[in-house]
Order: structure tokens, then sequence, then C-alpha cells
């Protein structure tokens, strides 16, 4: 994820120096981009999560075919 420009900046003079002062709270994009990749890997973890389901049913079932020919012989 991208972070998000910053428009909102205001110039205040000082003497024959300006200082810059982002108007947005910063620690709020951290904790949003936090929450953002933290949602990535949930979303991340139980995709592999049946995956892993459906592998385990696919060897089942191959198990049980193989079982059952077996028997036919």
């Amino acid at each position: 994820m991208q972070p998000e420009s910053v428009n909102d900046i205001y110039l205040e003079e000082q003497g024959d120096t300006n200082i810059t002062i982002d108007s947005l709270d910063m620690c709020y994009d951290i904790e949003q981009d936090e929450q953002d990749d933290t949602d990535e890997i949930d979303q991340e973890r139980d995709l592999l999560a049946s995956l892993i389901e459906k592998l385990k049913c696919e060897i089942d079932d191959s198990k049980n075919r193989n079982k059952f020919l077996e028997s036919s012989n």
C-alpha cells in the first residue's frame, strides 16, 4: 500500500527560517498501514489454511481410491 500524499501543509515564518508543520496525524497513517498489513496477513493465512484443508481432502480421496482398487484386484 502506498502512503497517501499530504496536501495540508502550513508554513510558519520564524525569523529567516521557514518551519513546515504537517496538519495530519502521522501516527494514524502508521497505525492504518500496520492494520492493512495485518489484514493482508490474515487473508493470506486463511487462504493457506483452506488450501491445506483441500489438499488433505484430496490425499484422503486418493488413499480411498487406492484402497478400493487394491481390494478390487
